[in-house]
């Protein structure tokens, strides 16, 4: 939606005529008029080089330009005897003089003199060739000549200043040139009684025209998080004179940009308020390209009634692409009951009608929206099994968008990454990925909680996995960002459903499996294998048959078992989930056993995945579920006769149950507590911009 923001913002100020210009002296002009009256005036360019003058020109142009903030006085001058250039006795004289012209200016009336001198450089219309031609500078005259316009300018806007006005830019000079002025706090009444400021006054000087500053701060208190600051500086932006109507013909945009700051909050109930009243406002003024932008905001909000199916947008001429991709995240949720090919297409109509609107539509390409579908894109491969696909679409996305920036794209992209790194257990490598300081300095307040979301969910993995239950109560709970968490993803015994046709029964089966009870959640089970085959889970539907199997073994199901697990062995050894391929390696070594009657030939080919299981589950510091394997691996050495064998597994297993025991009872861990500090600190780094 930011390109929403903008758009709407760029809309406002549209009209059949820019509106009126106006122009404001500042110090920093005069010192380049002083420059200008130096060369070509005092001297001539004609007495200095070509390498000297090129120098002054390239100097002069930024700052005439005014591509960038105005350099400070000492910046100036030394921009301009920056390198060799002044080699001649001359162009040292002049630079000299131009760091001295403080002492000419004693009073205001020395700034008319000035301006009057000045003239010459720019001569009033009806002037022949041959009166330019020996008082004046060619490159003053050129045609369409940037400094002529500039000294022009200058001219006009010093001619309509009152004396009192005169006083107040030669105070500010000087103030300037020691470095104290402070131009924020200037601020110039346009009325049409007051004449303190301008005597002569044109159109745009007896009224105040929109400027952008006030937007500035709107995205500003965005950014930072101030919802006060954003919603009455982004009133103040749009209450502005745009034009000449009674009407401003742009209210829909200021109520547009209030529901998407309460919609990036999460203030569901606010933002469809507004949006009401911003489509109210958006079909009074006729304006549709505002209207559809409403209506795809107001889609994407969470349904009403419990139970509702999200709305899905149909394809219209105004409709923006990233309002059909919204539309495949919604596709994606499991209580939808779509299969993943449904998200495709979707993604596929996203990206055609992102090619149409970048040719059709004046807006300018954006990388958020141009790399958008490839970061969907990784989301669906991964729910549909493929990581290795995922991965690539990831590192597309991060490879062609900008670093250090607040590109939610890119974002998401990295956040992908760093938790399917945290899941193969480099839980510190991921973190380390998330701090770099490329990921986080750009960001605003909404996407640092979900950044700061993302390393503490990725502690609590961990925590989890480990055991450490204290840890995770006693220091990762309180410090919960406030975003959504459903506790039962990380830990048994939570009663709290997410949602999920197919992770709610999982959940139920690992919770009676840990009790010796599996055998009774066997339906569920079966409902939840049938729902990932339908939507075309396959990484849920793996786990799912796993667990079909492991229960199978307590119905005596042994070679049913064995064949099913191993139908799907190929897709899970390769180990892009070593969590899932640890499981199912141990599921497969009890099949093999049980299946087998614990003969030789059998219990020598169950070692084989048990040595896969153990080192996956010791990699991801599964502690508990290492012990499991340990236990077994003994087991099947002592039958064996291999005593040396047995003995080591039964050393590892009395290693892991002392490493178990040791960390289960820690409250804190320093690493944990240095992350999160560091965390804090960057969020109050980024509030506080």
């Amino acid at each position: 939606m930011n390109a929403t923001a903008q758009a709407a913002a760029r809309a406002a100020i549209i009209n059949e005529g820019p509106p009126p210009t106006h122009h404001t002296l500042k110090p920093h002009h005069l010192q380049i008029l002083r420059i200008f009256q130096v060369l070509f005036i005092t001297y001539g360019e004609k007495k200095f080089s070509s390498q000297f003058m090129l120098h002054i020109y390239r100097v002069l142009l930024v700052e005439v330009g005014e591509v960038r903030q105005p350099a400070t006085y000492t910046q100036l001058i030394a921009a301009i005897e920056e390198g060799a250039k002044a080699t001649t006795e001359i162009s040292r004289k002049a630079i000299q003089e131009m760091k001295e012209w403080t002492k000419q200016l004693k009073y205001p009336e020395d700034l008319v003199k000035f301006f009057k001198d000045i003239k010459v450089l720019v001569p009033a219309a009806g002037d022949d060739d041959e009166e330019i031609d020996e008082r004046s500078s060619d490159v003053l005259q050129a045609r369409r000549s940037l400094f002529g316009y500039f000294v022009r300018r200058c001219s006009v806007s010093f001619a309509k200043l009152s004396f009192e006005a005169v006083e107040a830019l030669w105070k500010d000079y000087f103030l300037w040139v020691h470095g104290e002025l402070n131009e924020s706090t200037t601020t110039i009444r346009k009325d049409m009684l007051t004449n303190s400021y301008s005597i002569f006054k044109t159109q745009a000087d007896k009224k105040e025209y929109a400027q952008p500053e006030a937007y500035a701060q709107w995205e500003h208190g965005l950014a930072v998080g101030d919802e006060m600051l954003a919603t009455e500086n982004l009133r103040r932006f749009f209450e502005q004179h745009f034009h000449e109507l009674n009407d401003s013909g742009v209210r829909q945009h200021a109520l547009l940009n209030l529901a998407r700051l309460h919609f990036l909050r999460h203030q569901y109930v606010a933002c469809r308020k507004l949006l009401q009243e911003a489509i109210a406002a958006a079909r009074t003024s006729n304006d549709k390209y505002t209207l559809q932008h409403c209506i795809g905001l107001q889609n994407r909000l969470a349904p009403v009634e419990r139970g509702q199916r999200p709305i899905i947008n149909e394809l219209q001429p105004e409709l923006h692409p990233m309002d059909v991709l919204y539309d495949a995240k919604k596709l994606l949720t499991v209580s939808y009951h779509q299969p993943m090919s449904a998200v495709f297409e979707k993604i596929v109509e996203a990206s055609v009608l992102y090619d149409c609107w970048s040719d059709f539509q004046r807006d300018a390409i954006t990388e958020a929206e141009q790399w958008g579908p490839h970061a969907v894109q990784a989301l669906s491969w991964g729910l549909l099994g493929d990581h290795q696909l995922a991965a690539i679409e990831d590192q597309v996305v991060i490879a062609f968008t900008e670093s250090g920036g607040a590109d939610n794209t890119r974002l998401a992209a990295i956040l992908s990454c760093a938790y399917h790194i945290a899941r193969q257990g480099g839980y510190k490598d991921a973190i380390s990925i998330l701090l770099n300081s490329s990921v986080w300095r750009g960001l605003n307040m909404t996407d640092f909680q979900l950044w700061a979301n993302e390393i503490w969910h990725i502690l609590v993995l961990r925590a989890s996995r480990r055991g450490q239950d204290a840890l995770y109560r006693h220091y990762l709970l309180p410090k919960r960002p406030d975003m959504a968490y459903s506790p039962r993803t990380y830990w048994l015994g939570s009663s709290k459903s997410v949602n999920s046709p197919i992770r709610d029964p999982l959940y139920e089966v690992i919770s009676m499996r840990e009790a010796k009870q599996a055998h009774s959640a066997i339906e569920p089970l079966l409902q939840a294998v049938w729902e990932a085959e339908f939507m075309q889970r396959f990484d849920m539907y793996r786990v799912a048959i796993v667990l079909l199997a492991d229960v199978g073994l307590e119905f005596g199901l042994t070679k049913w078992c064995r064949r099913i697990i191993e139908e799907i062995m190929p897709q899970l050894i390769n180990g892009d989930d070593l969590e899932q391929r640890a499981l199912a390696c141990f599921t497969l070594a009890r099949c093999i056993i049980a299946a087998g009657g614990s003969a030789p030939d059998t219990l020598n080919e169950s070692l084989h995945y048990l040595q896969i299981a153990e080192t996956d589950y010791m990699k991801l510091q599964m502690y508990s579920r290492l012990q499991d394997v340990q236990f077994l691996v003994s087991v099947v050495y002592h039958n064996l006769g291999i005593t040396e064998q047995r003995d080591e597994a039964a050393s590892r297993h009395q290693t892991t149950s002392e490493e178990r025991t040791k960390i289960e009872g820690q409250v804190t861990e320093d690493w944990v507590t240095e992350v999160w500090e560091v965390v804090a600190d960057i969020g109050s780094a980024l509030a506080a911009r």
